[in-house]
């Protein structure tokens, strides 16, 4: 009986890793609806300087992004098709031309509308645009996703940025 449960298990597993695997492939195939792009073209004004292929490539990113990321609003923050896209595309922009597994351990992504207050490690508390949690979540101050994305020569992305520690901890 414990071998038959084993096989069950294993079975499971590899069922869910070749559907979602499947899954995947479809969604990198699918291109985004004319809103969508104008969003990302609106938002991310990094999206126009791309070769046409590594923008068809990114639409299919972030298809899989945000379907299966979960994102929530704090303090207010509504989430929109505007927010998910917006910050999906910034992710994406980092994953493009490499083999990549969709940032795996992140599952939810926490958006405020403007900086945030949080404690740091002695319980003071520290203003904050956004922080990778690793194993965990994201957190982001919407203002400064736009910000940054707006502004493609400061070095000021706050999307890039915690993406980028997430990339980091992929390898350990």
């Amino acid at each position: 009986m414990g071998i038959g449960i084993a096989t069950g298990f294993i079975g499971a597993i590899f069922f869910g890793i070749f559907f979602r695997g499947n899954k995947r492939k479809k969604l990198m195939q699918e291109g985004l609806n004319d809103d969508l792009i104008a969003i990302i073209e609106n938002n991310v004004p990094f999206y126009k300087h791309l070769p046409t292929d590594a923008q068809n490539q990114l639409h299919g990113l972030v298809n899989v992004f945000i379907n299966e990321k979960k994102f929530e609003g704090c303090a207010g923050q509504q989430i929109t098709d505007e927010v998910k896209i917006t910050i999906a595309a910034q992710a994406c922009i980092l994953l493009l031309n490499r083999k990549t597994k969709f940032y795996p351990k992140l599952k939810t992504i926490y958006v405020y509308p403007d900086t945030y207050v949080a404690k740091d490690q002695n319980d003071n508390p520290n203003a904050r645009l956004g922080e990778s949690w690793q194993n965990g979540p994201i957190v982001l101050a919407w203002n400064s996703v736009t910000g940054g994305a707006n502004n493609i020569h400061d070095g000021k992305n706050v999307v890039f940025h915690e993406f980028s520690h997430r990339l980091d901890q992929e390898d350990g």
